[in-house]
This record gives structure tokens, sequence and C-alpha cells, in this order.
């Protein structure tokens, strides 16, 4: 096969390797010494065509001073691409820094920052190079510490510190864990997969294979052979860089151009579509508007009749073309680059369920964790105790939680304060940072619904709130007490009602199902101690096609972790909204609503809104997230969305709507991060067969 064509001539590769070390107490590598040569010959093969004049290999380099001297040497005229790789022993400082072992290397705490170069020190030397892309590989032990000092690769050529063109970064582990190496001496196994990958290449991948590709089958080689899970991160466009070619069969490529073209056309298309039935619903619309206003004058039965008969039949055929409208989007979900997941390429350990004989069910498994044990997770979400099991236990089959609870006050003259809270684990000043760190703005109608997380004292998951935002009734007995006006000006209340996401999770149950538990309780002054409440089994929602379809791409688009906000949605009251907010949610794993936050009205002209989906009336600037118009086609946000975000719409639009039960059971907490993600879109259940 032919080689690819590039010109790499202002482009470098530097490869650092350290097999042997001075100290007993880090151990040698003696697969490290055959990394160096091994990815030089494939640089350097017709897989990736780098001149072998291009390549500096830096192997047992004994001082940090002097990797540091070559390093700058190197790099000064590199205008183009550059490329680093490091193999050997990772080590932790005590500050929490990323050292990478050398010949000469101590691994006591005092000598091992001296005697070894720190990844920030790499970092602030690759700073000054003027290469517009940058492609960072390390394998060894804790490797994702690097990611804390990335910002160190901003171009320092740029007064206002602007990233440089792309940077990527692969890592072979995480942060507290070890790479591995085979016993008989062998390559490393996250450089042999490496390796490997670029060898045998993709099938369903275009002739050149990027960064970003190689790493995510990497990843699924790696996690399928039960190694340890590497890392990625990245800046602007580094990870489109063309590494390789790709060595699968030709026939296996994909026509990317091709594909782009019809996906352009079919999105014209679709829009032209869109057009068109947006002027026939705005005409069945008013169409409806005139029927009522006649069926409101008519004076007998059977004119009665034939009107509503006729506005039945407008409503229907609103239905209809928006259904048929949302259906047109279903072609154009499958993205160029988004290949839907198949038994092939799917990491069946990490999606599957447990079996019954590996713990007895989900609900089990956060009894245990909700034990006194520490930290679950490196990002420090933590299910926290203690719980009595039996107790747990004969609540869980009640439905019955304990809940903290707030009354929160707002009038003309001041931010608000707490009124009164219960007496447990949460104290004022913790509701008091609820409502302002989810505030969203004055609310036009009332009520209106927030919902948010209260970290614990780690910065993890403890508990899951919702805040009722009302006007108390102008009975006080009838509202616990409270006043509607004070001085003549309505007062605005949040009750606030938090349960630990455990006790949520356990039931899996929504938000609609807390505030149906709580709606009527209305915290009078005499309350003091924690309220304990039985969490009603609501029906599912049940939404039109269209609505359906809509809520998918919402929920696809809140991978992209940029706020969603959606206008147009003023006819439909707070409940409404917070059920459909419910059902987005419903495809999503459950354990994503650790870290959600939602409001079902936000202020247009409220600022630094930490929520992450809302109804507002308004656009935002494009940086306070992205604006949907409700039932109006998502495809648009998706096309620009990364591949993670396409390849789960695309799930969803193929079956994965029908798999919100093992949805509901995935419990575990997840963050909006890039990085879990990944894992989100790796671990989407198989559709159940209908």
């Amino acid at each position: 096969m032919s080689a690819i064509v590039r010109d790499l001539s202002r482009s470098r590769a530097i490869l650092i390797s350290n097999a042997t070390y001075r100290d007993r107490d880090i151990p040698n590598l003696p697969g490290a010494a055959r990394c160096v040569p091994a990815m030089s010959k494939l640089l350097t093969s017709n897989l990736c065509g780098w001149p072998a004049s291009r390549l500096t290999a830096l192997q047992e380099v004994a001082a940090p001073s002097a990797l540091a001297v070559e390093l700058i040497e190197q790099v000064k005229d590199v205008q183009d691409v550059l490329l680093l790789y490091y193999v050997g022993h990772g080590m932790r400082t005590s500050d929490g820094k990323l050292a990478l072992a050398l010949a000469d290397s101590y691994a006591d705490s005092e000598r091992l920052p001296h005697t070894a170069i720190t990844y920030e020190g790499i970092a602030r030397i690759l700073r000054r190079c003027p290469a517009t892309t940058k492609i960072v590989i390390l394998d060894c032990c804790h490797a994702e510490l690097a990611n804390r000092v990335q910002y160190q690769f901003q171009s320092a050529e740029v007064i206002d510190a602007e990233p440089v063109d792309g940077l990527y970064f692969i890592g072979a582990s995480r942060m507290r864990e070890s790479a591995r190496s085979p016993l008989d001496g062998g390559l490393p196994y996250f450089t042999e997969a490496f390796i490997d990958v670029v060898r045998d290449g993709i099938p369903g991948k275009p002739a050149q294979v990027t960064i970003d590709q190689i790493f995510t089958e990497l990843r699924s080689r790696l996690i399928r052979a039960s190694r340890p899970e590497p890392v990625q991160s990245g800046i602007r466009d580094a990870h489109h860089w063309p590494f390789a070619r790709n060595a699968a069969p030709p026939q296996t490529h994909r026509d990317l151009e091709a594909e782009n073209a019809t996906l352009a056309r079919q999105l014209a298309e679709a829009r032209s579509l869109h057009a068109a039935s947006e002027v026939r619903m705005a005409a069945l619309r008013s169409e409806v508007s005139d029927l009522k206003t006649q069926l409101n004058k008519a004076t007998t039965a059977r004119s009665k009749r034939e009107l509503q008969n006729a506005i039945d039949s407008a409503e229907r055929q609103i239905e209809d073309t928006a259904s048929a409208a949302n259906t047109q989007d279903a072609p154009l979900l499958a993205s160029p680059v988004a290949p839907a997941a198949d038994e092939d390429t799917a990491v069946a350990p990490r999606g599957q369920r447990a079996a019954p004989d590996q713990a007895e069910n989900a609900r089990d498994r956060l009894m245990l964790a909700a034990g006194p044990a520490g930290p679950t997770r490196d990002e420090g979400i933590t299910l926290t105790g203690p719980i009595p099991w039996a107790a747990e236990r004969d609540a869980a089959d009640a439905r019955l939680v304990p809940v903290e609870w707030a009354l929160w006050e707002r009038d003309a003259r001041k931010d608000g304060h707490v009124i009164r809270c219960s007496d447990g684990a949460l104290g004022p000043a913790d509701f008091h940072r609820f409502v302002i760190r989810f505030a969203s703005g004055v609310k036009e109608t009332l009520p209106q619904y927030t919902l948010g997380w209260i970290p614990d004292s780690s910065g993890g998951v403890e508990y899951l709130a919702v805040g009722i935002h009302e006007l108390a009734d102008k009975d006080p007995a009838r509202s616990g007490g409270r006043v509607r006006a004070s001085r003549d000006r309505e007062i605005e209340y949040i009750r606030l009602f938090c349960v630990r996401y455990v006790g949520l999770a356990l039931h899996r149950a929504t938000y609609s199902e807390l505030v149906g538990a709580v709606r009527d309780t209305q915290l009078p002054a005499e309350l003091t101690g924690l309220l304990q409440i039985q969490l009603p089994e609501l029906d599912p929602p049940h939404f039109i096609p269209a609505v359906r379809g809509f809520a998918g791409g919402v929920a696809a688009l809140l991978l992209t972790t940029r706020p969603v906000y959606i206008l147009g949605a003023v006819n439909f009251d707070a409940i409404d909204r917070l059920r459909f907010i419910d059902y987005v949610m419903s495809l999503l794993p459950y354990g994503l609503r650790a870290t959600f936050s939602a409001s079902t009205w936000a202020s247009a002209t409220a600022r630094d809104l930490k929520v992450r989906l809302f109804f507002s009336n308004a656009r935002r600037a494009p940086e306070d997230g992205t604006c949907l118009h409700w039932l109006q086609s998502v495809v648009t946000e998706l096309y620009a969305a990364d591949l993670p975000v396409r390849h789960y719409a695309n799930w969803l639009e193929h079956g994965g709507g029908n798999a919100l039960a093992e949805l509901a059971d995935q419990v575990d907490p997840v963050r909006f991060t890039a990085e879990d993600v990944y894992r989100v879109v790796d671990n989407a259940p198989r559709p159940p067969r209908r």
C-alpha cells in the first residue's frame, strides 16, 4: 500500500524512555528499553511517514537538567507538529504533581522533585515551542496528573494567553492508578496496544485516522483486555490531526467528503421541510384559535359538537405535522463520524448489567456504598453514611426517605435569607449556598422549580435538592403561617427539600415524584426535625413523538457539558416543564442526576447561571449555552457537537430510547465532564429487542 504523503519537515517527534534506575526503590522496566525503537519503527513506516531525521531518541537520560537542555534545543525550530512520547516511571510528588523518573532519580519525597523531571517543567519548555499542534503521549503511572498543568501549553507570545492551535494529551493511566507491563520484559501494555491499533487500522474510519480516533479504539481494546483505562484531553483542533494512514482494508474505509456532502444536502432539505411544517402548523394553530372563538359563541349542541370535532381534527394535524418534521431528522442524526455501536466494537463488560450472582441488585450495591467508606472515585464523588442496613431496607420497601428542609424568603429590599430549617446535618448556610449557587433570576410566574445538588465536605455529591418557588396562600393558615405580602409587595418564598442521593437512587425516584411527595408540606414554624416522606410511584409521562424526539436531542446535547436552554415553551406550566426535564433525564444514566441542575424558568437578564438545563424567553450570549426552540430540529446543534455526543444521539434514535430501565439502573454518580461522557457512551446498554 502507498505511504501517507505529507510534509513533516518542520515537525519533530521526541521519544524518551528510561528502563533502568540507580535507586533500588525504583524498579527497572525492561520493556521500556524496547519502546523507543518500536515507536521509531512505527513513525518512520509508510503508515505514519515521519522522516528519520525528524525523530529524536532520548534514552536513559540521567539528570533532569540534561533532559531539559536537550528538550529546549530540540523544540525551538518546530513550526508544525510536535510529538512528545515518554515511557518510564510516573511518580507523584508530595504536592500532587507528576514527576517523570530518570536514571538518577530517587523515590523518596524529599529528593524526588530535584532528581526527576516534573511534567510541569516539561510543559513550560513546550510552551515556548512555536508548533501549532502539540501531541503528548505518556506511558507511565499516574499519567492523568498531567492534566493539572495543561494550561502551561498556552502560547507565550499571545498577550491574553489564548491556547495554541491544538494540544492533544494521552496518558496510560488515571491519576491514582498504575500503568502495567508484562513480566517477560515485553512492551508495556499501553504502548503495545497503541502500536497495534495503528498497524491494524480501524475499519469504518477514513483513509487517514486521527489521533482521537486512535485513542478511542485504543481505549476500547485496553478495557476489553482488563488493562488500565487510558485518559485523554485536548485543546482546539489537535484531535483532528491525521496521525497515520488507515491500515484497515480499503473496502472498510469511509469517504467523509461524500458523506458530508450528502449530509449537507439532507440538512438543507430538512430545513426546507421544517420551514414548510412551521408554516403549516402556524396556519393550523390560527384555525384552532378561530374555531375555539366560534365554539365559545355557539348556541346549539350540534354546532358545538361540529366545532369541537373540527378543533380535534386540526390539533391532530398539528401533532402529525410536528411528528413528521421530527422524523425527517432521523437520517441526519447518523453523523459521518459517529458510527453506531455494534457487537464488535462495544465494550461489553462495562455496558452489561450486573448478573444476580455478582450482587443481589443495584439497590444493595447502593446500600453498601452508603456506609462509612471513603470516596468511591478519584473525582471525589462519595456516597457517605452511615445508614443502618436493616432500617434502610425497611424504608426502601416502603419508599420512605428522610428529608432535610428549609424555608427561604426574598423580599424587594434584599437578596433573601433562610427563615427556618430542619435541625439535621445541613444548616442555614448550606441552604443559602444552594439558593445562591443555582439562582436563576426573578420568575415571571409562580410556582417554578429549581433542581440541584449539595456537595459533601469533600466536594462530592451528598444531597439532591428541589426548590419550590411560590407565593404564600392568601390565608396564612394554609401556608404554614406565611404572609403573602409585606408593605404592599408580594414575597417570593422557596421551600427547599433535600434528600440524600443514595435515598433517591435506591428507588430510581424522579424529580416529579419528589415534588409530588412534598408539594403540600408547608413547613410551619413549629416544625424543627427532619421529615419522612413516602415517594409516590408515578407513571412515566406520555408525550407525543415530536416531544420524545426533541427530548432525545436535548439529552444528547447535555453531554456536550454546556448548558442547554429552551425557548418557546411559555404555554406549558411549570409542572409540565418539570415532567419534560424528568423525561430528558430518563434518557441518560440515572447517575448523571448526581451533578445535574435545572430550572423550569430562568430570567433572560440573570447572569452567571449555574444550571445545566432551563427554560427562558430570550436568547442569551453564545457562551451561556446552547439555545434550542421548543420542538424544533436540533440536528444543526448535534452536527456541531463532538463525536461522543453524536454517537449517543444516534444510539437514542436507533433504539436507545427503549432502554430506560437499563439506564435507570446505572446509578453510580457521574459528572458532566468530557471524561465521564466517554463512559456514558461506552456504557450505553443495548436496546431491548422488540
